[in-house]
C-alpha cells in the first residue's frame, strides 16, 4: 500500500470481494470510494453488444476514477472484479474531506490519478491500430508492463488467467480474430499459454516481432 494512502485506509473498512462481482454498476451514484488492496478490477462499458474493457486497475487504485468530481456524480462505467479482490471502503464525503484537510495527500492523489489517466489514454489510443494483430500486440504490451511478474528466460507471466474473450473485450474485436492472432504470436514464440490458465509474454520478442 502506497504511503500516502495509509492515512485513509486506517479509517476504512476492508471488504473481500470474489471475482466477477460488481463494485460499481454503470449508472450508479456512489456513496463510497474504494482503494484496491489486492487483485484486479476491470473498468468496462456495457451495452447491448456486450462488454468493452476500457482499463484494468491494479493494487492501490482508487475507484471510481471520477472521485475528484465528488459525490452525486453518475458513474459512466462499471467496475467489476476480474480476480478475487480486497478493497478498502471509505465514505465518499470522508475522502473529499481528507483532500481538503491534507494538501500533501491531495497532491499525491492527483499525481497517481494523472499517471493512471495517462496509461488509460495510451491504451485507448492503441485500440485505433489498423490490424487485429497490432491491437492484440498493444494489449499484450500493456499486460506485460502493468500486470505481470518476471519469469526465467526473459519471460513475463500475467498475474491472472487471460482468455481469448478477455483479450477480445480489451481490444474491441471478435474472439475468433484474437484466437488467430494469438496463434501467430505463439508460433513466433512471442507468447506461450497453457490451456488458458497462464499467459507468458516475451517483451523483447514482442517489441521486435510485434512492431
Amino acid at each position: 500500500m502506497r504511503e500516502f494512502l495509509q492515512t485513509i485506509v486506517q479509517e476504512a473498512r476492508l471488504r473481500r470481494v470474489p471475482k466477477a462481482q460488481y463494485l460499481l454498476h454503470q449508472g450508479d451514484t456512489p456513496l463510497d470510494a474504494f482503494v484496491l488492496k489486492s487483485g484486479v478490477v476491470k473498468m468496462c462499458e456495457e451495452n447491448e453488444r456486450g462488454e468493452k474493457i476500457l482499463h484494468l486497475l491494479r493494487e492501490n487504485a482508487v475507484m471510481p476514477l471520477a472521485f475528484f468530481s465528488g459525490p452525486n456524480q453518475v458513474i459512466k462505467w462499471a467496475y467489476v472484479t476480474l480476480t478475487d479482490c480486497e478493497v478498502f471502503v471509505l465514505p465518499y464525503e470522508r475522502m473529499i474531506e481528507k483532500m481538503r484537510e491534507d494538501s500533501d495527500f491531495a497532491l499525491n492523489l492527483m499525481h497517481w490519478f494523472s499517471l493512471e489517466v495517462h496509461e488509460l489514454l495510451v491504451r485507448l489510443s492503441s485500440m485505433e491500430q489498423t490490424t487485429v494483430k497490432d491491437k492484440v500486440v498493444a494489449a499484450l504490451k500493456f499486460l506485460a508492463e502493468r500486470h505481470s511478474a518476471t519469469k526465467r528466460g526473459g519471460w513475463r507471466r500475467v498475474t491472472f488467467p487471460v482468455s481469448h474473450q478477455l483479450l477480445a473485450s480489451l481490444v474491441g474485436v471478435s474472439r475468433e480474430s484474437v484466437t488467430m492472432s494469438l496463434g501467430d504470436l505463439q508460433r513466433e514464440r512471442i507468447i506461450r499459454s497453457e490451456q488458458f490458465t497462464t499467459l507468458d509474454i516475451n517483451p523483447k520478442r514482442l517489441a521486435v516481432g510485434g512492431a
